[in-house]
Parts: structure tokens; C-alpha cells; sequence
């Protein structure tokens, strides 16, 4: 008996090794051939720590899971995608194509994937290559391409040529090497999400029971000077979306250096430092409430001459009521530079700005671009902070006042987002955030995913 005892003990230890060695492998193979060279920001999401954490989620939430249909849970079944499940996924961003997410993904059947991918990104259209296979949608923003065994996609939030970084990647083979110091960061890291990048950036997002939470760090730019503590607006609780930011220029030509001696406004091009030399130490932004806008709608009737004129009305509508409030001299030095350039006219419209008209004007020592011509200063109180740099949005709100509707069904399950900043030394930036969820027992992954 004691024998068979020390044949099964040990036959569980070469299996345990057996599993161990296999799962190491697993998780370095993730970080071969799936990073372009050039890449400048890499987001790793960590498939297996997500793996864990749902399962652990499932196990104590069980009523909740079940409640649920089960591909809301879990999508659709994993057979016929083609795709192998790496330990992580990696996002990165290249310069050659500064507008685009790129994801690389190892295939087992081309076909399968293939289809599976088209279908889920709703890329339609074949473009012809030499060398690879790649298909787009209609708008050119997405793009998947695929060579033997492996898949890129691109993800263009502006459109942009994507086809040469797909060419280095599938036929030239040209990849981050694991050893590469992005990849060296990212190896250690046991979070979801983690995200590497220039200036010794790193965040980390993490699911949690009814919340996400967000740390992270990254050197600090010399030209700018976050104070410790200082004077910044007291939020409300009754505004869709709050920012500010409290930071000093190093000197009149700081901004320059980050933003390029010249800012192109449509057509009109604007001498950045005529503009921020005058800029003083607080950035604030609001979005709450409604205003009033009036359109010129062009309509066509005939005269007596039975001649067809042009015959113009104006229709009032409803839009977000938002406001840019920017502390400056108080010398109406940026309202007389940009009339002038004529990107203000006599009305303080504000021209080649999308979707909504907006109006600027200095209002004592505040610059404000605003949807309404009140031009009311948008937070009445101020207290002392330790954080330079907050951003908090109240969905609820937001969804209820209706500004943007194409994403409410992806937010509601949210319950506001809050995101600070802290200078606790002069070369390091200190993040740090959570996002609130409506179920506070169930994990904020699983609440997103469902």
C-alpha cells in the first residue's frame, strides 16, 4: 500500500511539474511576434490574471450568473474562431501610423478566423496586396491582415495608411524582441491592463467588485511646473463632466516646445507662443446642462419671375452646454491676436470647430470658449488640492441629459469615473482613478462585458 502511495504521489508531482512548465511557456510565447519594433506604447491585457478573476467572480456570484442569458456572460462559444488564446494580448501604437491601435494574434485556421474577425469588426471590403491578405470597412477606420499564421488588426480612430506597418510585420518579420525594455516592464506586471510607454510610463488598470481601479506613474515633462498644492475648482455634483488642471509654463516659450512653434486651425495658421505666453496657471473644462443655438437653414422659392431664390430661416435648437475656461493676462491680448487671424469674428464666433457653434471672448482675467454667449464662469468656488490635474464624470447625468447618445449602452452599467493627478516630487507624476459600477458585489469586468 505504501508503495502504491509514493507512485501516485510522485506520478502527481512529474504531472504538477509537467503543468507548471507548460503554463511558464504559455505565458513567454505571449511575448514573441506579437509587437511591432518601432512601438512607442504597448497595452497589455493580461488574459490570464482576467481568466482568474472572472472564474473566482462566477464562484461567488453565482445567482447573479445565472440570472443572465449566457452569451451576455460569455459571449458567443469559442469553437470555430480560429484564434489561439495567448496568456496576454498586446495593443501598440506605432509612429509611422500615430492615428491607429495595432493587435497582433497568432491563428490555428486562417478561414475560420478570418470570417470570425470580419463579421465581429464589420470589415467587409477586400484590398488587394502583394504578399498578404487584408480586408477594411467602408470607412477605412478598421482593417485586419493576414499572412500563414498570423493576424494583425488596426483600429483608426482617423483615417490613415495602415499598409505599411502590416508589410513589416507579416512579411519582413519585424518585431519587438522580448528582451526589449517596454517588454521587460510588462513581463513582471500582474495586473489586467497595464500600459507601457515613453517617459517611464506605467499604468495599471484593475477589476474589482462594483469598481475599476486605475494607479499608474510617468516622468514629468521639464517645461511644465505642477505645484503640490494649489488653488482649483470645487466640483459640483449635479454636472455631467468637471476637469481641471493647475500647472505654470517653466518660461514664455515652454508650451512651444510641446506643442511646435506653429497650430494649424483649419485653415489659418497660428503662432503658438502669441498664444500661450499669455496663458497663466489653471485649465478648467464643464459640460453640464443645456443652451440655445440658433442654425441658418437655406430653403428655395420662386418669385414673381417664377426665378428660383434662395430664402434663409433660422432654427433654434438644443445643444450641451460646455465650457473651456483658460486663466491669462488679463490684457484681452488672445481675443484681439485671434480676431485678427480672424479664427474670431465681430460676434466672438468661434470658426471651424465641428458639430456645435462655439463662442470665445476674455472675461476678466479668464480666456472662456464656450457653447453659450453668457460666457458665465463656470465653477463659483475654489478650494486648496493637492491634485494639479482632475477629470470626474457622473453618468447618470450624462445620460439623462442625453449629449451623447451612441454611448450610453456602453456606459450605463457605470456610475461615475474619477481620475486625479499629484506632483509628489519634480520628476514624477502620480495617477490615480477609479470607475464606479452600478453592482457593487459583482466584478466591474463582468458588468462590462454582459
Amino acid at each position: 500500500m505504501k508503495k502504491y502511495k509514493i507512485v501516485i504521489t510522485t506520478a502527481l508531482l512529474i504531472l504538477l511539474v509537467v503543468f507548471v512548465v507548460l503554463y511558464k511557456n504559455w505565458q513567454r510565447q505571449a511575448y514573441k511576434e506579437v509587437v511591432h519594433a518601432d512601438a512607442t506604447t504597448i497595452i497589455k491585457v493580461d488574459v490570464n490574471e482576467l481568466m482568474k478573476t472572472l472564474a473566482w467572480d462566477f464562484v461567488g456570484n453565482m445567482e447573479y450568473y445565472s440570472s443572465k442569458e449566457e452569451d451576455s456572460i460569455s459571449g458567443e462559444k469559442s469553437d470555430g474562431k480560429g484564434i489561439n488564446i495567448p496568456a496576454s494580448v498586446f495593443l501598440y501604437t506605432v509612429p509611422k501610423a500615430s492615428n491607429t491601435i495595432f493587435c497582433t494574434l497568432k491563428i490555428s485556421d486562417s478561414t475560420q478566423a478570418i470570417s470570425y474577425l470580419s463579421k465581429t469588426l464589420g470589415a467587409s471590403h477586400e484590398v488587394k496586396r502583394e504578399g498578404f491578405y487584408q480586408k477594411t470597412n467602408k470607412k477605412k477606420t478598421i482593417s485586419i491582415a493576414q499572412l500563414d499564421k498570423t493576424v494583425v488588426i488596426a483600429l483608426s480612430y482617423k483615417k490613415e495608411d495602415v499598409s505599411k506597418v502590416f508589410e513589416e510585420i507579416l512579411i519582413h518579420k519585424k518585431y519587438m524582441v522580448p528582451t526589449h525594455h517596454l517588454l521587460q516592464q510588462l513581463i513582471n506586471e500582474e495586473h489586467h491592463i497595464s500600459i507601457a510607454g515613453r517617459k517611464e510610463m506605467m499604468l495599471h488598470l484593475d477589476g474589482k467588485d462594483g469598481v475599476i481601479e486605475l494607479t499608474g506613474s510617468f516622468n514629468n515633462s521639464s517645461e511644465i511646473i505642477f505645484n503640490k498644492s494649489s488653488k482649483v475648482p470645487s466640483f459640483s455634483n449635479n454636472k455631467c463632466i468637471q476637469m481641471y488642471m493647475s500647472g505654470k509654463p517653466k518660461n514664455k516659450l515652454s508650451l512651444s516646445k510641446i506643442f511646435g512653434k506653429e497650430i494649424n486651425w483649419g485653415t489659418t495658421t497660428l503662432a503658438t507662443d502669441s498664444i500661450t505666453q499669455h496663458f497663466n496657471d489653471l485649465i478648467t473644462f464643464q459640460l453640464g446642462g443645456t443652451t440655445f443655438q440658433k442654425d441658418s437653414i437655406i430653403t428655395y422659392e420662386y418669385n414673381d419671375d417664377f426665378e428660383k431664390v434662395p430664402v434663409v430661416s433660422l432654427k433654434e435648437k438644443t445643444v450641451p452646454n460646455m465650457s473651456l475656461s483658460i486663466t491669462a493676462d488679463s490684457t484681452n491680448t488672445i481675443e484681439r491676436y485671434l480676431k485678427n487671424s480672424r479664427v474670431i469674428d465681430k460676434n466672438q464666433f468661434v470658426k471651424e470647430i465641428p458639430f456645435y457653434q462655439f463662442y470665445a471672448a476674455q472675461k476678466e482675467n479668464k480666456f472662456i470658449v464656450s457653447t453659450s454667449k453668457e460666457f458665465s464662469l463656470p465653477f463659483q468656488k475654489t478650494e486648496m488640492s493637492t491634485d494639479f490635474f482632475r477629470i470626474q464624470v457622473h453618468i447618470d447625468q450624462l445620460i439623462k441629459e442625453n449629449h451623447f447618445p451612441i454611448i450610453n449602452s456602453y456606459i450605463s452599467s457605470m456610475n461615475s469615473i474619477d481620475i486625479k493627478a499629484k506632483n509628489n516630487d519634480t520628476k514624477t507624476i502620480h495617477l490615480e482613478g477609479i470607475i464606479t459600477f452600478k453592482e457593487r458585489t459583482i466584478n466591474a469586468f463582468t458588468q462590462i462585458f454582459k
